[in-house]
């Protein structure tokens, strides 16, 4: 047996691919090679839990940023945490919901993928959010309780704190944009489609979900 073959077996179990070091970066880079070489490795939920919990938390702190946080007692934060847990398998939950339509949408194109692989995809995609919440947590140092005490503390931000707001915004935006995209790759590589495929299944299942709450407000639009 040849060397590289030795290094594959002793790295990863046979049938399996090997789980992607510094999966993180590599997710930002490479999506649809790390997300495959992730849902086909022995561990595919390996640090999926931990990564769901950090976007939750993630929108809730970036909730303190606009103000959303502002008066809270010690009874609302820990109503607040409170929630977070509920969150976690209410969102995961929905995500499974997600995935079954997106399939679904995604036969009609060709395509076919696991509904387990496709949530694992979901939440991969959501890698540059982490780098969303380590800049809210930079803001929470600079403006300490203020961004609980004072509503505008950000955008009243001043000399060099309001150059680095501008600069954290646009890239936290970045982010955001780049979190469209891993999600549109992991879907389509989990589907087994093109990118072009999986942008048009995306649509489609967005349509799918919308459709009800439009006609929904079109009915009472008729009947008010």
């Amino acid at each position: 047996m040849e060397p590289a073959d030795q290094t594959e077996t002793e790295s990863a179990p046979v049938g399996y691919s090997q789980f992607p070091k510094q999966a993180y970066l590599a997710m930002m880079v490479e999506p649809r090679k790390t997300i495959r070489a992730i849902i086909d490795s022995a561990t595919p939920r390996r640090g999926f839990w931990l990564l769901l919990v950090l976007v939750l938390l993630a929108s809730v702190l970036g909730e303190s940023l606009n103000g959303e946080l502002v008066g809270l007692g010690i009874a609302e934060v820990l109503g607040v945490a409170f929630g977070l847990l509920i969150a976690v398998p209410l969102m995961y939950g929905l995500m499974y919901l997600s995935a079954w339509v997106t399939r679904l949408v995604g036969r009609w194109f060709g395509g076919d993928g696991e509904l387990r692989q496709l949530v694992t995809g979901y939440v991969w995609a959501q890698v540059p959010v982490v780098g969303s919440l380590l800049l809210t947590l930079v803001l929470l140092l600079m403006y300490g309780g203020e961004l609980f005490t004072d509503p505008n503390a950000v955008s009243n931000g001043a000399g060099w704190k309001a150059v680095v707001m501008m600069i954290i915004g646009l890239l936290q935006l970045l982010f955001a944009g780049w979190a469209l995209v891993l999600s549109v790759a992991a879907t389509a590589e989990v589907l087994g489609l093109s990118i072009g495929r999986c942008i048009l299944v995306m649509l489609v299942t967005m349509l799918l979900f919308l459709a009800p709450i439009i006609l929904l407000a079109l009915a009472a639009g008729w009947f008010a």
